[in-house]
């Protein structure tokens, strides 16, 4: 009898705690409440975030990161940047802005701001620092950047609308900076019809020449202390797209041999 009751009385005790599980979860005509979020989702990975604040969660979880803000609008654009390390070059999400909202974000993975240099242990303590954009209005796309110039507009393509250059330092031949190239409007990046991967743009550094009045677009390439290689691009006379036109060998001798391209057909995408 003693453990018939002792039964019993466990049974009684697991019906109440069970019946207040249940009905913690209810209000008071009886409908599921929702509970906290904290008990319901992983912050870290259930996430409804858009794609760009999903960037920048991600980024925020690298520690040490600091903030860059730069005084002047650029190309009309206000432009804040977070970058993951102080070390650089460094990987960084780049936020443009217009008429205060968000248009697009973009990465750069060899970030390089030459105004950093020396205020590193200054930069943690303030959390965003201010930085004047150097960059001269006239400044052509050329070798002659400064070499901390991390960004800038320009039309690399000839269609009368300027591009946004990301410099990616360090990463071209002979240790030269490396250019990538996004076609923007005002309001987002155009992910659809991006020129970045397409020759000749997928190759561009500080090698490269423009031509404006002959719309060509010059790439060299090093082959070394006994030659080099230029290979010419032509925009089209559609105006939509750039075809090779002919590339120079420089050979051991000084002689130039010139090797004419044929284009059987040439179409986007």
């Amino acid at each position: 009898m003693k453990i018939r009751g002792v039964l019993i009385l466990t049974l009684l005790m697991l019906f109440a705690a069970c019946r207040n599980i249940q009905t913690s979860n209810l209000n008071k005509d009886g409908k599921q409440t929702s509970k906290k979020l904290s008990d319901t989702v992983n912050t870290r990975n259930d996430s409804d975030f858009s794609e760009r604040n999903k960037e920048f969660k991600e980024l925020e979880s690298h520690i040490p990161r600091f903030y860059i803000k730069y005084k002047q609008p650029i190309n009309g654009y206000s432009v804040k940047v977070m970058v993951e390390s102080v070390d650089e070059p460094s990987r960084a999400i780049l936020e443009f802005s217009k008429d205060g909202k968000v248009a697009f974000t973009l990465e750069n993975r060899y970030f390089y701001e030459s105004a950093l240099e020396g205020d590193k242990k200054k930069i943690f303590k303030k959390g965003v620092y201010y930085v004047d954009y150097k960059i001269r209005k006239n400044e052509r796309f050329s070798g002659d950047l400064d070499k901390g110039v991390p960004f800038f507009f320009q039309d690399v393509n000839f269609d009368n609308t300027k591009e946004l250059v990301f410099s990616l330092w360090g990463q071209g031949q002979r240790h030269t900076s490396m250019y990538k190239v996004y076609s923007v409007n005002d309001n987002a990046e155009d992910i659809l019809y991006q020129i970045t991967d397409n020759e000749p743009f997928n190759k561009l550094d500080d090698f490269t020449k423009f031509d404006q009045k002959n719309k060509t677009i010059t790439l060299f390439c090093d082959g070394g202390a006994s030659n080099y290689t230029e290979f010419i691009y032509k925009l089209n006379n559609d105006g939509d797209d750039f075809v090779p036109l002919k590339k120079i060998v420089d050979t051991v001798d000084g002689e130039e041999i010139e090797y004419k391209i044929k284009v059987i057909t040439s179409k986007k995408g």
